[in-house]
């Protein structure tokens, strides 16, 4: 169709001008400026008038060459082509066929082309290898040809309409906009236009609603009305949309698609009589309202989803499916696909609506649809968007940032390690609000910017439908971030990829233990591949051993065991282990998940069914939701290109993660109705309603029990035991509930309800609590009896060496003093040092050993000074038993430590006046601990390790002991030295049992078994909100004989610990 629009009439000189067989004259008067209008495109030229012409127009070559026009003479059309050279509308030119009409409208000359419809259908036709296949389809077109006839807008028959629900609003009246004048004629020639298709009428409704005109790209105009104001007075449908990814999966496994897509497809629909007047707009020349459903009010789409829904997809699911005005039809075989299409063509025909012809495409083996491009073998990006993409510039704003990462978080399911490479620019995309301002890009968002650019221009994007003869395999993984699972199957030709999961774990499920974690990644990777999954056989595959059929059996985790109830509709077949070095492809994703889509969520509360919600709004939330209301300026184009529109909306926020009202659940479980529906299947109850005992009280059917409290008595409801779990967890989990301990819980539930032996079930349900475990200081003393080291038979046997520092550096530089203390005589050697490095250790350790003698055994802590290569060379050469304590627990060289807790005050007290020369009263303090007496074995260190004490300075003259010989000598002080010795070891062994049996009392001494779960206590830096116990971790081996130290490892993690059972808590 085309329309040529003339303006005034320049007159001029007569001129005489030839036909192109320059034989023919014609006489012009003078020139004019012609717009030409062929379908969306719109050309103007200067064309001579002519007194006599065959036909209305002749467009010569001139304007052919300036508008880019291609004449198909062996197809007997001409083609009309943008300034990207993309064709844009096509014209017949059979001259049989073609009519030509003047009308006068507005006093303009203006000549219409009726369309070809033969020509059109033959257009829709594709280039089908069988003859006659292409006859049955030209046949079948043929017999519905009018719906592709566009000459006259026509207004469809749903036997529905669009209805503005107002409530009780007032109508809202607004003045017209101000505009310029090429933005007044714009308005007029739409008016016009829209009133000639009889699609809006003059108007005297309450309403009106301000035009606004916005130019497009080509040079066009789009005519939009702005309904903010009544929209934000509309009482919203809820009806929903079709989900894209879930559209797009149901087209898997056909060979032939049809689309079709219908013209201008809101201006088809009708609006009731009694709501068109609420649809009026206001320009300067008038009043006026639609008959017919404008795109942007508020309502607009669920209308049209309800009747396309209602009269064309109803019942016909399995081979069609419509996405507003895009309706595609599928099938497996060309009679199939000939029967659908033909059930498709004759129910639009039946209700009057139009089709485009440019924009449909008819049984085809490749099909564009929703952003994709689909097949019978899988989906890949659409090519054009995707080179979009490539040409977007590097962003400079947060909101570049957002749209670049929406764009292309939209086909992030075809990227493999997408959330790897997107990390950084979601670091710098995800601040709140208050933050915007602090956007910042930097060379970590430039390398992952030209990264993704990269991965979509070389990598396949392309995801394949499953296969129904190969067994699907979904491999699930977790970490401390993110969940991530990979859909595929193994086929004879290789591994097919059919889907890529990955998301970010939210604040609550990062607290989850590792078991629960793995389980999330399972549930939430099912339920996102819910469409391929529902129905058919498959196999989990995951790194977490103890998940291993936990579909089949219980887990002992109340979360787990949820999940697993939950995924009981699937047919899982096979939960098997699969080592992390394998399960690659899952693990890589869930390290680096991504960070979008607060609707894939799992609240914590999920683990409680049916639950009532409300809704607790932030500030923040409740902006958003108001800004949300209102609606943008709307669009009336005759195109309807409002569902690219849709598209590209959903593509960028596809990315972005929003906050939403937060679902908190009430303490449904005390609701009386359950209540009374849960007692009628308690066997306990219906006994008791039958004979009620003493204190009970039976009221329209449900079990009370009488309580006592400050105000009386009161009836509360006998919960049955199927609720009982349900109602501990609302007081106790629940963020209301806050995790309070076995009192308070009891306190606040015994006024409420009651079940026998209610003390006791919260004391066993807090104590077993998860959460409490971990983040919960314990107030009760360490696990564990005191296991005290066998004293020594033998000065030097045993001794223990320890690094006390960093302290204030002297004016000799030094800042620690390294330690060494005999485990019998407890004599001490100590020295000044600059640093706590491991070769002064080993020489002070040789220093000793020249001195004293080597020791038997040498105990230290952990640490690098202690824990190195060269200790342990050392150790071989001279001959020493270099024994280890247990991480973070210096009890185990506590000889050592208390050595350490002494000296610091007594150095503190000395160096008061003069701090910087602490170092010069170390010896000092050493010589008086070495020569008083201990009180572990009643002797001084100096005398048990020289056989004699020491002359002090302050002593006065003591009488030398005559012996007669050297021999003599020897032999008198060896028998009293082993005297001493075993007096010594003595004392140390009574002096041990009596603070055994103080220590040992009120501590309990639990044994771990190999294979159990433990919580183990988090060292180092925690802040204020981090959890006291980190784990679970399982029990690998026993370390020693009295069950104190034990190895535990994660089963989700290579390392394994060395730890105290002071530091465990059972899981």
């Amino acid at each position: 169709m085309a329309q040529l629009l003339g303006g005034q009439l320049v007159h001029g000189q007569e001129q005489k001008h030839w036909l192109a067989d320059n034989a023919t004259p014609f006489i012009t008067d003078g020139e004019t400026k012609l717009c030409v209008k062929i379908g969306n495109m719109e050309t103007t030229v200067l064309a001579s008038v002519a007194r006599t012409l065959s036909c209305g127009c002749i467009l010569g070559v001139d304007w052919i060459w300036a508008n880019n026009v291609s004449i198909l003479t062996h197809e007997n059309r001409i083609v009309l082509f943008n300034q990207h050279g993309v064709a844009m509308d096509a014209v017949g030119i059979d001259s049989e066929e073609h009519r030509v009409w003047e009308n006068s409208v507005a006093g303009t000359s203006s000549i219409q082309l009726k369309p070809n419809i033969g020509q059109i259908i033959e257009g829709l036709v594709p280039n089908l290898e069988d003859m006659e296949q292409r006859a049955q389809l030209r046949k079948l077109l043929n017999s519905f040809g009018t719906i592709f006839d566009l000459s006259i807008p026509t207004t469809a028959t749903p036997a529905m309409f669009h209805t503005i629900n107002t409530g009780s609003a007032q109508p809202i009246a607004q003045r017209p906009r101000i505009q310029s004048t090429y933005q007044r004629a714009e308005t007029e020639k739409h008016v016009e236009a829209m009133l000639a298709a009889g699609q809006i009428v003059p108007s005297n409704s309450p309403w009106a609603a301000p035009v606004h005109i916005v130019k497009k790209p080509d040079g066009s105009s789009r005519f939009t009305v702005d309904y903010r104001k009544l929209n934000s007075v509309t009482v919203k449908d809820n009806y929903p949309l079709p989900s894209i990814a879930e559209t797009i999966n149901q087209l898997q496994g056909y060979s032939y698609y049809t689309k079709m897509d219908l013209k201008s497809g809101y201006l088809q629909i009708p609006i009731s009589e009694e709501d068109q007047p609420k649809s009026a707009f206001i320009t300067k020349e008038g009043l006026y309202h639609f008959k017919v459903l404008p795109a942007g009010l508020k309502n607009a789409p669920p209308t049209f989803q309800r009747i396309m829904n209602t009269i064309i997809a109803r019942g016909r699911e399995q081979f069609c499916l419509i996405y507003l005005d895009d309706i595609i039809v599928f099938s497996k075989s060309f009679s199939e696909h000939l029967e659908h299409v033909g059930t498709v063509l004759r129910v639009l025909y039946e209700h009057h609506f139009q089709l485009n012809p440019p924009k449909c495409d008819f049984f085809k083996s490749t099909m564009n649809y929703l952003g994709h491009t689909i097949s019978t073998d899988g989906m890949k990006p659409l090519d054009e968007r995707i080179e979009t993409i490539k040409q977007l510039p590097m962003p400079t704003t947060l909101r570049a940032a957002n749209y670049f990462i929406g764009k292309l978080g939209f086909y992030r399911k075809f990227i493999r390690n997408f959330a790897q490479m997107a990390a950084p620019i979601h670091r710098i995309t995800n601040l709140h609000k208050g933050r915007h301002r602090e956007f910042t890009w930097g060379d970590e968002q430039v390398n992952a910017f030209n990264q993704l650019k990269q991965a979509i221009s070389t990598e396949p994007l392309v995801l394949k439908f499953p296969d129904s003869n190969s067994p699907l395999v979904l491999s699930t993984d977790a970490s401390d971030i993110g969940i991530g699972g990979v859909l595929k199957q193994i086929t004879p030709e290789g591994t097919r990829i059919i889907y890529y999961h990955s998301q970010l774990l939210n604040s609550a499920q990062k607290r989850y233990a590792t078991i629960e974690k793995e389980a999330l990644a399972v549930f939430k990777s099912v339920e996102k591949l819910r469409p391929y999954l529902l129905g058919r056989d498959f196999v989990i595959e995951t790194d977490h051993c103890p998940l291993c059929n936990f579909h089949q059996r219980g887990s002992r985790n109340r979360r787990v065991d949820t999940w697993a109830i939950l995924l009981s509709e699937y047919n899982i077949q096979e939960v098997r282990y699969k080592k992390g070095k394998c399960n690659c492809d899952a693990d890589l994703l869930s390290r680096y998940p991504v960070g979008i889509a607060d609707d894939e969520e799992v609240e914590d509360q999920a683990v409680l069914p049916n639950r009532k919600q409300i809704n607790v709004l932030t500030r923040a939330a409740a902006n958003r939701i108001k800004r949300t209301k209102s609606v943008s300026s709307t669009t009336v184009d005759h195109d309807m290109e409002h569902n690219d529109e849709l598209l590209q909306q959903a593509e960028q926020n596809c990315e972005q993660t929003e906050a939403r009202p937060l679902a908190i659940a009430q303490l449904s479980p005390l609701d009386l109705v359950r209540i009374g529906k849960e007692q009628q299947n308690d066997e306990r109850i219906q006994q008791h309603l039958q004979n009620p005992l003493e204190g009970m009280v039976i009221q329209d059917g449900i079990l009370y029990h009488r309580r006592k409290d400050k105000n009386g008595q009161k009836m509360v409801p006998y919960i049955p035991k199927s609720l009982v779990n349900d109602v501990l967890a609302a007081a106790h989990d629940h963020q209301f509930s806050a995790h309070f301990g076995r009192d308070k819980t009891f306190e606040k539930l015994k006024t409420r309800c009651f079940w026998p032996n209610m003390y006791l079930t919260i004391q066993n349900y807090v104590k077993r609590c998860q959460d409490c475990i971990r983040f919960n200081t314990q107030r009760c003393k360490p696990s564990g009896h005191l296991q005290s080291i066998e004293p020594p038979a033998e000065i030097f046997q045993m001794v223990g060496l320890d690094f006390w520092g960093p302290v204030r550096e002297s004016s000799n530089g030094n800042k620690y003093v390294l330690v060494l203390t005999d485990y019998l005589s407890k004599f001490v050697v100590a020295k000044a040092l600059p640093a706590c490095t491991a070769q002064l250790a080993a020489e002070f350790v040789v220093e000793t050993a020249l001195t004293f003698g080597v020791p038997s055994q040498l105990l230290t802590d952990n640490g690098t000074h202690f824990k190195n290569d060269l200790f342990q060379c050392l150790s071989k050469i001279i001959g020493f038993n270099h024994i280890l304590s247990t991480p973070y627990h210096p009890q185990t060289n506590g000889q050592t430590e208390r050595w350490n807790a002494t000296m610091r005050p007594k150095l503190a007290m000395l160096c008061q006046s003069n701090q910087d020369n602490w170092d010069g009263f170390l010896g000092g303090v050493v010589h008086a601990y070495n020569t008083s007496v201990h009180a572990t074995t009643g002797y001084s260190p100096s005398f048990l390790m020289f056989g004699r004490e020491i002359p002090l300075a302050f002593d006065a003259a003591k009488p030398i002991l005559q012996l007669s010989t050297i021999s003599n000598y020897v032999e008198h002080l060896s028998r009293y030295r082993k005297l001493v010795l075993a007096m010594a070891n003595s004392n140390a062994r009574q002096h041990q049992q009596m603070a055994k049996q103080k220590y040992d009392q009120h501590r309990q001494a639990p044994v771990y078994e190999i294979g159990q779960l433990v919580f183990m206590k988090r060292r180092g830096y925690r802040d204020k909100f981090g959890e006291r116990y980190s784990g679970p971790f399982r029990i690998i081996d026993k370390l020693d004989e009295n069950h104190l130290t034990y190895l535990v490892q994660n089963d989700h993690q290579p390392t394994q610990y060395q730890v105290h059972i002071n530091d465990l808590i059972t899981c």
